[in-house]
């Protein structure tokens, strides 16, 4: 969602024309919080006056999880001094994204050879696109409660930032399930709540203003799912992230 995927203009590219002032993207698709701290750490310019810390209610909780495996991103969480220098190796990382595109290309991944014999065949096979329309209809499933580190990760952002003077502001998107009319019954909505009352007890314990996209954009909306592509799941469209975007400047200016 931070990315901007599927969309000419992302959150930060809107924001830095209302703005009319710099602004650093560091969001890619599947990031959870301990990557995203990974990346603030690597990446954050002490000249910046405000932090964006942006949460998907869809998958962040998840991808935490499986981040939480991983002894190279926890050295971020337990060494404050850790660093891979990513700033001083850009060109050993372009090397590395070519081999991947490259990569994909030859086995028939995004792009161009989606059009290919052998990718229309193995999807053929797996019988893609059905499969996508059975167990994807919302991308929808239970998420985890946060574990201890998401508290932790979130202090430790607040402390990087704040000792440079800056401003951090937790962005809570919501995601396309809340407003499926499976979740809707005699107009009231029966998304569970539980982990958005965690999530948001948390960053308030923090003392990080917490800004509810879903309260001040989605909700006031006559038709929520209309901010989608088609009605349907997937990242917001243009008028979504177009309106969510300028609530963010709104309120954090």
């Amino acid at each position: 969602m931070t990315h901007g995927c599927c969309v000419n203009s992302d959150i930060a590219s809107i924001l830095r024309k209302l703005s009319n002032r710099s602004v650093l993207n560091l969001g890619y698709g599947s990031n959870g919080p301990l990557l995203e701290f990974g990346a603030l750490r690597e990446y954050y310019d002490k000249r910046a006056k405000k932090v964006l810390w942006i949460y998907f209610e869809g998958n962040d909780l998840h991808d935490l999880t499986d981040e939480l495996k991983s002894n190279l991103l926890k050295n971020y969480l337990n060494d404050s001094s850790f660093s891979q220098n990513l700033k001083l190796r850009h060109g050993e990382i372009n090397s590395l994204v070519k081999e991947k595109i490259e990569l994909a290309e030859k086995i028939g991944g995004r792009g161009k050879n989606r059009d290919n014999f052998l990718f229309k065949l193995n999807s053929f096979i797996k019988i893609y696109n059905t499969r996508r329309a059975i167990t994807k209809p919302g991308y929808s499933f239970e998420q985890p409660a946060p574990p201890i580190e998401f508290k932790e990760i979130l202090k430790k952002a607040k402390d990087l930032v704040e000792e440079n003077n800056s401003e951090i502001y937790f962005i809570y998107l919501p995601q396309y399930s809340r407003y499926q009319v499976g979740n809707i019954f005699f107009g009231k909505n029966h998304f569970n709540e539980t982990n958005y009352t965690l999530v948001k007890n948390i960053v308030e314990e923090l003392k990080i203003p917490f800004i509810d996209i879903h309260k001040e954009v989605f909700e006031k909306e006559k038709e929520p799912t209309d901010l989608f592509p088609f009605g349907l799941w997937g990242h917001y469209n243009p008028e979504g992230f177009n309106k969510i975007a300028k609530t963010i400047y709104k309120l954090t200016k």
